[in-house]
């Protein structure tokens, strides 16, 4: 028989060899393990790329939509401010239509001098429409040749 602390060598080295084999197949898993690490990484760092240019064209198309909804809103409140002066400049006419009709003779004649217009020759022309409109609106109001001549009087 053999001798007694050699087989406990011999096991020992089989104990030994199994640890061997074990730290070289858990070598070879880390080195695969690191591999995939340095490829998830990879993808890691190309998502955050990702997700960065996302993050600005999210901000670029924000401001970009903001901007717009400002220009809709100075459109909009330019429309609601030009509607208003139109209800209001109708109104106006309204009301100085309704007026022009009692205007007075004397506003005609300040309009007509206002204008460089003698009113006495609008008389003589046959003017009969207080408010200073001639009868036919295509036939443009009769100036004075010399006005300072025919005011004077």
């Amino acid at each position: 028989m053999a001798v007694p602390w050699a087989a406990s060598l011999e096991q020992k080295v089989k104990d030994l060899d199994l640890q061997i084999r074990g730290l070289r197949l858990t070598e070879e898993r880390a080195e695969a393990a690191e591999g995939q690490l340095e490829t998830m990484e990879k993808e890691v760092s190309s998502l955050q790329q990702r997700l960065a240019q996302v993050v600005t064209d999210r901000d670029n198309v924000k401001s970009d939509l903001d901007a717009s909804f400002a220009r809709l809103n100075r459109v909009k409140s330019r429309l609601r401010a030009s509607r208003k002066a139109e209800k209001k400049a109708q109104k106006l006419v309204l009301i100085s239509e309704d007026r022009g009709f009692t205007a007075g003779f004397e506003e005609v004649i300040r309009k007509a001098h206002a204008a460089g217009i003698d009113h006495k020759l609008l008389l003589e022309e046959g003017m009969e429409d207080p408010i200073g409109r001639p009868e036919e609106p295509d036939v443009p109001p009769v100036v004075s040749s010399d006005p300072e001549s025919e005011m004077s009087d």
